[in-house]
């Protein structure tokens, strides 16, 4: 159902519309033949919810104060030299690193820091779901699952503004899952791998740039690497 899901499209099964179908809104999609199954399946698109579902509320924030007071550390050295800083915590699933920088996102921010975090969950092989494409919707204000217009009036706002040229448009429409008009499909199709990357690369680089030059900024990705790993 992921492979066959569009950008900002969740897929649910048959089962799972069942338990949920009094609450969100769905639409029936025709039946598809997955390998693996004798049957074909019928997959729900799944739509909004009546009302925002609250989100958890975190209990004391436990152990793990040496950790925080090193990260809290580098937030200040960052602010006071104006010099970033790359943070790898990696370690067994469910040992507390998500929570851990929850609470360094909640320090930052109290301290004057804007935070982009991003959760990836499908080992960033989901087409829009990987962390780069993440990050950069959250740098131009484009909300998770908002749609094709939405990405591209934030696309049109970032060259309008200035922070991003015109000639990075081609990139900025692949990253976000954009048609191509004809003549930038075109000059994309004929690029090298090589290229396109480095225009993609070079293109988060310079709004990421713009984003800090606006004041301190902590990114945060979220990334499971294994079923019983993750990273941050």
């Amino acid at each position: 159902l992921c492979a066959l899901a569009g950008p900002g499209e969740t897929l649910i099964s048959d089962d799972v519309h069942g338990g949920i179908a009094d609450k969100v809104d769905c639409q029936a999609l025709a039946e598809v033949a997955v390998k693996g199954f004798d049957q074909p399946l019928r997959p729900w698109r799944l739509g909004p919810a009546e009302a925002p579902v609250a989100q958890p509320r975190r209990g004391p924030f436990v152990g793990r104060r040496g950790e925080l007071a090193q990260l809290t550390s580098i937030l200040e050295t960052t602010r006071r030299d104006g010099r970033g800083h790359a943070v790898c915590l990696r370690g067994e699933a469910g040992i507390g690193k998500s929570r851990l920088v929850e609470e360094l996102a909640a320090v930052a921010e109290a301290k004057g820091f804007t935070s982009h975090k991003t959760l990836v969950l499908d080992f960033g092989a989901g087409k829009g779901r990987d962390a780069i494409r993440a990050l950069l919707r959250s740098f131009l204000g484009v909300a998770p699952g908002e749609g094709k217009d939405a990405r591209r009036d934030a696309a049109e706002r970032a060259i309008a503004d200035g922070r991003l040229d015109d000639d990075g448009r081609v990139f900025l429409n692949d990253l976000l899952d954009l048609p191509q008009p004809t003549e930038l499909a075109t000059l994309y199709s004929a690029m090298e791998p090589e290229a396109r990357d480095r225009g993609k690369r070079a293109l988060v680089a310079a709004l990421l740039r713009d984003v800090a030059s606006r004041g301190p900024v902590l990114v945060a990705v979220d990334q499971t690497l294994s079923a019983s790993e993750g990273a941050l």
